[in-house]
């Protein structure tokens, strides 16, 4: 699997052209938007020549009308998001469309079920791997990994953009008819495999053949809307001509790398990322769990209840040369052992902390913050950019200027120490010198800040900026990459 074929841009445009061309569809999906499927296929003649005497009868009661589809981790997903655009724009309430993603969702995993047969079809039918994919083609359960992932791809739209229908809301209605073909649709690509032939062009067929069955059933997901809204203090808003993406980053945001889902699997080896094969919808994303022992997830928890606790922030120090060396002496230690070593990550944290412990005596004495050009300087005096194009540093010391004041703002919003304002922009600067993630150089200079006025030891003060809360795990282990894991459980080393 280390070569995917995922959904792109124009795969959906030859879809949609095929929709479009086959005006019977829009007939199709016209008489069933308020028709179950089911009922719109019933038959009368076939009906009457059913028997309904049976030797052996078991009585029911009435079934119960509610409805059925098997989102909640959608749903769940959703309304957290939703509240970000109550408070954004101050609504009284709002909800976002689970039918725009749901279309998706059921596209993207009929395309990874494609992926996974083509993967397996040298196996025999009664594998095990073969075996269950063939047992559940298109699954309605999913988690948090799957929901972020088609929000990060297709974006999101309010719920009466796309609203629900009688087959969104009903899915055991429709899957088991897509369910067969789907498993019709294996066996031939499996036949094809087998006999030697390219079935890339029958699959992207087979793809379409979902594509216009979801249409039908679910509607065409929007491309562009208006979005119209009045807040609580009785002013109408417009925003035109948005689309899904541009709604995303514009009212809900688009900061899902900061998150990372995390598992307690005793009978697995703790601190490893474990990534599950063959599993949830975008292909070309793949889902992984950090396992964490029960102990640390309780620390996590009590951590997280006050990031960080009652510990005070004081920078009025000035490091002495033994101070520092016995720290960096630690975090050395702590990186190059086997759980905690990160090759991408370990040189930029060593020299981001080492900047945080270089001050000058004007400095200390009189709380002087070095402006950009003086921090470009100090920069250069650092063993590993030394030798650094002078531009690079200039434009990493200018963007840090601008990053500088959002991290100082989550370490302490009402009392920024002056120590913190001396040494934010340098250590910053030095992470985006090494071309790590914008996301990732502010979460590491939010622990650094909070690590150089730990009263504890070293080996704890580093244990807790760097290993123990839940958002680090992002930052400090690996970027994956489905090609470069050939989608097996990973572990940091």
């Amino acid at each position: 699997m280390n070569k995917v074929t995922p959904i792109d841009s124009e795969m959906l445009a030859r879809f949609e052209q095929g929709y479009e061309a086959r005006p019977a569809l829009q007939v199709m999906s016209n008489a069933i938007s308020r028709t179950a499927l089911p009922d719109a296929a019933f038959v009368p003649a076939a009906a009457a020549k059913l028997q309904m005497d049976f030797s052996v009868l078991v009585k029911t009661n009435n079934i119960t009308n509610q409805k059925q589809s098997g989102r909640c981790w959608m749903f769940s997903t959703l309304n957290v998001l939703r509240q970000r655009v109550i408070e954004k724009c101050k609504l009284e309430d709002f909800s976002i469309s689970p039918t725009y993603l749901a279309f998706y969702d059921k596209l993207e995993k009929a395309n990874l079920f494609f992926e996974n047969i083509l993967h397996f079809a040298d196996q025999e039918l009664d594998d095990r791997e073969t075996f269950t994919l063939m047992g559940n083609p298109l699954p309605d359960g999913g988690q948090w990994d799957m929901a972020i992932s088609l929000i990060k791809k297709y974006g999101v739209v309010p719920s009466w953009v796309m609203p629900e229908t009688v087959h969104s809301t009903g899915t055991a209605k429709y899957l088991p008819i897509l369910t067969r073909k789907m498993r019709e649709d294996a066996l031939e690509l499996r036949a094809l495999v087998r006999a030697g032939k390219d079935p890339a062009a029958r699959r992207e067929e087979m793809l379409a053949g979902i594509y216009n069955a979801l249409r039908i059933l679910y509607g065409q997901p929007p491309k562009t809307f208006d979005f119209e809204y009045t807040d609580t203090d009785k002013v109408y808003h417009c925003d035109r001509g948005l689309t899904p993406k541009s709604f995303l980053e514009k009212y809900v945001g688009n900061d899902f790398d900061d998150y990372v889902v995390i598992i307690s699997s005793p009978i697995h080896e703790i601190n490893r990322t474990y990534c599950q094969p063959f599993m949830g919808d975008v292909v070309e994303d793949n889902m992984f769990w950090l396992n964490l022992s029960q102990e640390e997830l309780e620390d996590l928890n009590e951590m997280g209840k006050n990031d960080f606790g009652p510990t005070p922030l004081d920078f009025s120090w000035l490091a002495t040369d033994k101070e520092t060396d016995e720290v960096m002496l630690r975090m050395e230690e702590y990186f190059i052992s086997r759980e905690n070593y990160h090759e991408k990550y370990e040189a930029a944290l060593m020299d981001m902390t080492q900047c945080a412990f270089i001050r000058s005596e004007e400095e200390v004495t009189q709380n002087k913050v070095l402006d950009d050009g003086e921090v470009i300087q100090r920069l250069r005096t650092l063993t590993h950019l030394k030798n650094m194009d002078y531009w690079k540093i200039s434009r990493a010391v200018w963007a840090a200027s601008t990053m500088s004041r959002a991290v100082l703002k989550r370490v302490d919003a009402e009392n920024i120490p002056i120590r913190a304002q001396q040494i934010v922009v340098p250590i910053l600067a030095v992470g985006l010198c090494y071309d790590l993630e914008s996301e990732a150089v502010s979460l590491i200079a939010k622990y650094i800040l909070m690590f150089v006025a730990m009263k504890s030891a070293p080996d704890d003060a580093i244990r807790a900026a760097f290993c123990h809360h839940c958002e680090n795990y992002i930052a400090l282990m690996e970027y994956y990459a489905p090609s470069e894991h050939c989608m097996e459980a990973t572990t940091r080393t």
